[in-house]
């Protein structure tokens, strides 16, 4: 149980970072390049030209567009054996997550000869200086906090379930993990997987329960392992478009304190909370 006090903490040293990554934001953001196409003869009385915006990058464009990227680092990670591998390999502090520096020189090292700072800027999402592990491989990182949350609440970390089954110091493969998995109730075979290969970090096909901390240390999103809800999206949308008289960008800047174009998980919760009574907003 959270005491009021240490959740207002919490949320406190959470609005800092957030204050911090919306500063960051608003430093580097730049408008869009804008080039001037003069009208056809007859299209305007004035004859005045008209702001196009610069077509975005065709698919055969060198430097490619952010789905190519992707696409890219997705059929590249297969010599390691997926994105999962990959990752294990790109952080090797074991944080789940990656700075630029970092990956940068890791994928370097690793081989990849294509444009590793585009690629790090189609995967950063929310535009900071860290790669997440949910944004590198974001439906692995469901099924990991999936199977991560089945075993705080069941026993309290995974390091817990192995420990439960198997003697200190004793090794599992994964088949061996899976089985102890199962026999405890957990059945999706896809996220075993997944945390078996972050664990392995050498990469030997065998785990401890000392390997899996790097799992049990891991402070996901509470977004990440609840079902989108299509219906309080509108409800919420409706609710603050009408506190705002209808008005979009007002409605924006309720949810967007700092007057950028993203908003980070502390202001989202924070705008529901306000919106909405206790019991509605969980």
């Amino acid at each position: 149980q959270v005491s009021p006090q240490h959740e207002r903490c919490d949320d406190e040293q959470e609005k800092e970072k957030d204050d911090e990554e919306d500063a960051f934001q608003v430093a580097k953001w730049r408008p869009p390049p804008v080039t001037t196409t003069p009208r056809r003869s007859g299209s305007s009385r004035t004859g005045a030209s008209s702001p196009v915006r610069s077509p975005p990058a065709s698919p055969s464009s060198p430097r490619g567009t952010p789905r190519s990227r992707s696409q890219n680092i997705n059929s590249w990670s297969a010599k390691f054996g997926g994105m999962v591998k990959l990752w294990r390999c790109l952080d090797v502090h074991g944080n789940m997550r990656v700075s630029q520096v970092q990956f940068l020189r890791s994928l370097q090292d690793l081989g990849y000869s294509g444009d590793t700072r585009e690629l790090f800027k189609s995967l950063n999402h929310d535009q900071t200086g860290t790669l997440l592990f949910y944004h590198f491989a974001p439906e692995a990182a469901q099924r990991v906090a999936e199977l991560l949350q089945w075993a705080r609440a069941n026993f309290e970390s995974l390091g817990n379930v192995l420990a439960s089954a198997v003697d200190p110091g004793v090794r599992l493969n994964l088949q061996q993990l899976s089985n102890v998995m199962k026999r405890n109730g957990f059945l999706n075979d896809d996220a075993i997987r997944d945390a078996f290969e972050i664990a392995d970090k050498d990469g030997d096909g065998s785990i401890d329960c000392s390997d899996t901390r790097v799992l049990d240390k891991w402070d996901f999103p509470e977004w990440l392992t609840v079902t989108p809800d299509e219906e309080a999206a509108e409800a919420m949308k409706e609710k603050l478009l009408d506190n705002c008289q209808g008005h979009v960008l007002l409605a924006w800047r309720h949810l967007s304190r700092q007057a950028v174009v993203r908003v980070s998980w502390h202001e989202f919760r924070q705008a529901c909370r306000k919106l909405f009574a206790a019991e509605e907003c969980r």
